[in-house]
């Protein structure tokens, strides 16, 4: 199956793809992206991983979002996420954590192996560019940044291990983040500063979110397991409102 992500019809995607290396992959873009247009505006963008394995980057311009195939070969994914529009961290299920750019000079993605012994995280946000935020399975936040820009992470701050109820995270900027409990329902707005998270209450009836993803500071889309529909959701002036798209959205495995 393809992702259907189209309001009104089902767009086709051409791609090509090539992997080199042991250690680096490389990808080339996709040369005719597919796009709709919602009734929103703003700047951002998250990946997502298809029914297929295929990795596709949905980036948000002016009035539409545009998505482009960056390739298949994804199925070992556990956990992605966004840092950016031209930034994805992956957590393999063999527990070991890569770190993928964009080269504009080269026109393909090259993937960087980080570390190993990730398996421990359960969700995983991105923070801004060489930066992004986990939560254990103990319940622990913590902000990992590669401040050399060289692919290697290093433990920034953390938190005591009161987290555990946030079934779903996801980062927005390096100040903040936004967390999902999934038993009772509720979603917290969190500010983030030196390991100390404070939540603002956002509200009940969040139980039917399955899957997240942050687009810029104000903005993250979710998936809807009642219907498979994506929805996104943008704060202004302190309120959260929404725009539905989809549907189709049972074929995305992970969106990050």
């Amino acid at each position: 199956m393809r992702l259907r992500m189209a309001l009104a019809a089902l767009l086709t995607m051409l791609a090509t793809l090539s992997f080199v290396g042991s250690a680096t992959a490389t990808a080339t873009p996709a040369p005719r992206p597919e796009s709709f247009s919602p009734a929103t505006t703003g700047t951002g963008s998250f990946f997502a991983i298809n029914g297929a394995n295929q990795l596709v980057k949905w980036t948000r311009n002016a009035t539409t979002y545009t998505s482009q195939l960056i390739g298949p070969g994804w199925g070992d994914s556990r956990l992605i996420a966004g840092l950016g529009t031209s930034q994805l961290i992956q957590i393999r299920y063999d527990g070991t954590l890569w770190d993928w750019k964009y080269n504009v000079t080269a026109g393909q993605w090259y993937g960087y192996y980080v570390s190993a012994d990730w398996d421990n995280i359960a969700q995983l946000g991105g923070l801004g560019y060489n930066r992004f935020l986990v939560k254990t399975t103990a319940g622990v936040l913590r902000e990992y940044v590669s401040a050399q820009d060289d692919h290697v992470y290093s433990l920034a701050v953390w938190t005591g291990a009161s987290y555990g109820n946030q079934s779903l995270v996801t980062g927005l900027s390096a100040s903040s983040f936004f967390g999902i409990d999934k038993d009772t329902g509720i979603a917290n707005h969190y500010a983030w500063s030196g390991g100390v998270a404070t939540g603002t209450y956002v509200g009940t009836g969040w139980g039917t979110v399955s899957k997240i993803a942050g687009i810029d500071a104000t903005r993250f889309v979710t998936v809807r397991s009642t219907d498979n529909r994506l929805v996104e959701w943008n704060n202004s002036a302190g309120t959260w409102t929404s725009v539905v798209f989809g549907p189709g959205w049972d074929d995305a495995k992970l969106i990050g």
